[in-house]
């Protein structure tokens, strides 16, 4: 994020030869990788969902096999693709340093945090200490999994046009006064000098972020 500000930054007054630009410059420069981020973020988040109902259909098989849930969260790790197969790797070398289960489960909901982790980490820390048909439970919560899935990209299906909207309200504005403020400075000064300017950019920052609560909670699933 500093490397990105300093370039941005740099750039900006080697431009236009103005401190100020400078330091919008760097400022933008440091915001301008966390949208990359979350992206990635939430991509790999979308694939251990996706894989999350495979991993409890091997685990569940495992242990109707007679494997101990030990052993069933290393064969996980062995054989399941990237990313949750690392992700289950590293629990079973939590357990392998004498981590209990429920340690080593709550690092994988910390690591990553989804309501399905972490009804699967509430469910092996349960068993662990009452015990109980493992196999079943987790034949149950893969089928529920899958329900799960199939409604959230229902749910992306319609939505897609409350997400582009927000998309549109979070990029255009802030992207056209970088714009003036760059090529149009006497025009974008204007906001910054005047205090009905200042007033004005203060009223249109506040609706933007209003207008993007009101589109996400509207878009927003409980399930």
């Amino acid at each position: 994020l500093v490397l990105s500000g300093l370039v941005f930054g740099g750039g900006a007054f080697l431009w236009t030869e103005d401190g100020l630009s400078g330091i919008i410059g760097f400022i933008v420069g440091m915001v301008a990788p966390l949208p990359y981020l979350s992206l990635r973020r939430a991509s790999r988040l979308r694939d251990v969902q996706s894989q999350l109902a495979d991993v409890l259909d091997m685990m569940s098989r495992a242990t109707r096999a007679g494997e101990s849930l030990d052993q069933a969260i290393t064969l996980v790790g062995q054989r399941a693709s990237e990313p949750l197969g690392l992700e289950f790797r590293r629990c079973a070398r939590h357990l392998q340093m004498g981590l209990s289960v429920t340690a080593a489960m709550r690092s994988l909901v910390h690591r990553l945090p989804l309501m399905d982790v972490r009804i699967l980490a509430t469910t092996l820390s349960v068993h662990r200490q009452a015990g109980g048909n493992l196999a079943l439970t987790l034949e149950r919560m893969s089928r529920v999994v899958r329900d799960r899935m199939v409604y959230r990209q229902q749910m992306r299906s319609v939505t897609a046009a409350g997400r582009f909207s927000a998309m549109m309200i979070a990029t255009v504005g802030p992207l056209l006064f970088l714009y003036m403020f760059t090529f149009q400075r006497d025009y974008a000064g204007k906001l910054l000098d005047l205090p009905l300017g200042n007033m004005m950019l203060v009223i249109a920052v506040i609706l933007e972020v209003v207008g993007l609560m009101w589109i996400s909670r509207l878009i927003r699933t409980e399930y």
